[in-house]
């Protein structure tokens, strides 16, 4: 099979494997044996055949192809001259002239197609037959005992007649052939393994009747036993994956000589425990801040989508501020005109705000009609993020962004449960003439702070209070500590 373009399946659908077939002399045909390759579908198969082309039984696991290796003579094979043209007489044949029986032995049922009586006869001790005369057509079960001298053992059944017209013998001899143990086999029940984030175990299945270890290569992927023999359930496990990305494995079960099969583990990728962190101020480099357009970078961490912060130039950057060190794990993005335009920008992390490291370079936001956007980067101690705009995809050199989140792990108290805190907090009336009051909230500390992040005003919330800080006019972003997190807003007076 060749893939490539052109074709309906992937290099990863088609197995290059040698069959082990033997050219069978009688029949002039070649035949699947005992070495043969077989599967175990991973999938349940729409119309599985029964039988196969000699009408034996289609056992799993099964052989590729039209021809399953069997013990069991079967129904149908080619016709040979013997079975065809005008009858000439009296005749005797049999639908097989050997077997192949497997070291357990059984029975097998031979098809004896005959015009005359005859007699069947056997020189060995471990074959028996259940008639040792019949007529015209029939059957002949021949029962194998199973084999317990070690070695590979032959023998023959001879079913023969007498043709009235000539006097002459007719003669049909099987040739029956017992192993002296089972064919090497090592099958799997599944080849892939498709896994969500969490930590979990699967079962898979391994055919098999020889000694095998598994192994893995990641550290993340166990298996349980990881060696034994004959076949037996496996239980594979994988650790939790906390990572964005999904991420791959390879699972190999051999025999250590020549017999192996592998199963390809993915894994999905997840936030795991990350939360939102806090930021206490973001700061431009240039902003659009005159009568009507407001396009400040304090838009960008008001929690709004119809505002933004928008900057001209190649390099024009906003700075959020964390106020402390903290993992960061990735940055979303809301992105101005993201539905028709892309924007080209640079993601950078730092801790003391003056030496500022790539996190994630020569980004193209994705034309999409989502709020944000999510940017995954390598997971990085940071105070400062600094996205750096290098303009839009239309040709302007404006860069325009509406919201900024940053995901990470907080440093001291885990927010997950106190973010309960913050849900409900309003401010009103917002803007405001320099006198506001807080909803939502009856404790905590209060600060303002300036856009390039100076403290302007401080005090502690009391229920049901009226605030009145006395600043001048303008945009101010409105921080509230409580139990080690973070709520800020943006604050208008006017």
């Amino acid at each position: 099979a060749i893939t490539g373009e052109g074709v309906s399946f992937s290099e990863s659908q088609v197995v290059l494997q040698d069959p082990q077939l033997i050219f069978n002399t009688e029949q002039q045909i070649y035949k699947a044996t005992e070495t043969t390759p077989a599967y175990v579908p991973s999938i349940e198969v729409a119309g599985n055949i029964l039988l196969d082309i000699e009408g034996q039984s289609r056992t799993s696991p099964t052989n590729y192809g039209a021809d399953q290796y069997s013990t069991d003579p079967g129904s149908y094979y080619p016709l040979l001259a013997k079975h065809v043209g005008p009858s000439q007489g009296e005749f005797l044949f049999t639908n097989t002239s050997a077997l192949n029986i497997s070291v357990h032995g059984g029975t097998a049922s031979i098809q004896i197609s005959s015009n005359l009586d005859w007699k069947a006869t056997t020189d060995a001790s471990w074959l028996s037959l259940n008639a040792l005369t019949g007529s015209s057509d029939g059957s002949l079960d021949i029962t194998v005992e199973t084999n317990t001298t070690g070695l590979i053992r032959s023998s023959k059944v001879t079913i023969e007649s007498t043709n009235i017209s000539t006097g002459e013998n007719i003669v049909e001899e099987i040739i029956i052939t017992q192993s002296d143990k089972d064919p090497p086999a090592l099958e799997i029940s599944h080849s892939e393994l498709m896994l969500d984030a969490t930590a979990s175990n699967t079962e898979i299945t391994i055919f098999s009747n020889l000694e095998w270890t598994i192994t893995s290569d990641m550290d993340w992927i166990s298996s349980y036993p990881s060696s034994g023999n004959d076949t037996s359930i496996v239980a594979i496990s994988v650790t939790a994956n906390t990572a964005l990305t999904k991420r791959s494995g390879t699972v190999t079960i051999s025999d250590g000589a020549t017999m192996s099969k592998t199963i390809s583990v993915t894994q999905e990728g997840s936030v795991g425990t990350e939360i939102k962190l806090g930021i206490i101020s973001a700061v431009a480099s240039t902003e659009q801040n005159e009568e009507g357009k407001y396009n400040v970078a304090a838009n960008t961490i008001d929690g709004l989508f119809t505002n933004r912060w928008s900057g001209e130039g190649d390099g024009a950057f906003i700075t959020l501020d964390l106020g402390e060190i903290q993992q960061v794990s990735f940055l979303k993005v809301g992105v101005y005109n993201s539905s028709s335009r892309g924007t080209l920008f640079d993601i950078l992390v730092s801790k003391d705000s003056i030496t500022f490291e790539e996190a994630l370079m020569d980004i193209t936001s994705e034309i999409t009609d989502e709020q944000l956007i999510l940017y995954d980067f390598d997971n990085v101690d940071a105070r400062y993020v600094r996205v750096v705009g290098h303009g839009n995809t239309s040709g302007s050199l404006w860069n325009s962004f509406t919201e900024f989140e940053v995901w990470g792990w907080e440093s001291g108290i885990s927010s997950i449960q106190n973010a309960n805190h913050f849900r409900s907090v309003s401010i009103y009336p917002n803007p405001c003439d320099g006198r506001f009051q807080l909803a939502g909230i009856d404790s905590g500390e209060l600060a303002i702070l300036s856009l390039d992040g100076k403290t302007m005003y401080q005090t502690q919330i009391l229920a049901n209070s009226f605030y009145q800080p006395k600043l001048k006019k303008g945009i101010y972003i409105l921080s509230i500590q409580k139990d080690g997190t973070q709520f800020t807003g943006k604050l208008i007076i006017r």
